[in-house]
């Protein structure tokens, strides 16, 4: 099986977290779900470097690296150009200040505390389903 090393930044707001509905695009990997902000981690690159290039790529926001905490790490089973792959996670938290506002410039925003998220594990994507039952903890 295909592995992938990604970075997902979870964007947190006043006990909720601000995701992202994926694009039903069969050929992209998770297609329709519900997950954090990132992607790939290219060649040289690192987990942190990748999240926070993801980051800038998907949503509004445009923000100093360090504001990123690694959480963690994670591995899933997930799907990538309609083939299933290993994707090892690093994920990281960013904190929202207070009117901090954020739109995505893929897919859109949607909003769920830690036990929303869980109690529709099957709208998320594996890996994002894994960093709320594994790394992040309200």
């Amino acid at each position: 099986m295909q592995r992938l090393y990604v970075a997902i930044v979870f964007l947190a707001k006043d006990g909720t977290y601000l995701l992202q509905l994926r694009d039903a695009d069969p050929r992209k990997g998770a297609a329709g779900l519900i997950g954090g902000f990132g992607g790939k981690i290219e060649s040289g690159e690192t987990a942190l470097a990748a999240a926070h290039r993801e980051l800038q790529e998907e949503t509004s926001l445009r923000i100093d690296a360090e504001r990123l905490k690694e959480m963690g790490m994670v591995t899933a089973v997930s799907d990538y150009k309609r083939k299933p792959v290993e994707v090892h996670i690093t994920a990281f938290l960013l904190p929202l200040h207070s009117g901090e506002t954020v739109t995505a410039t893929e897919g859109s925003i949607v909003e769920l505390s830690r036990a929303e998220a869980l109690a529709q594990a099957t709208t998320l994507t594996p890996g994002t389903h894994a960093c709320f039952e594994i790394v992040i903890k309200e």
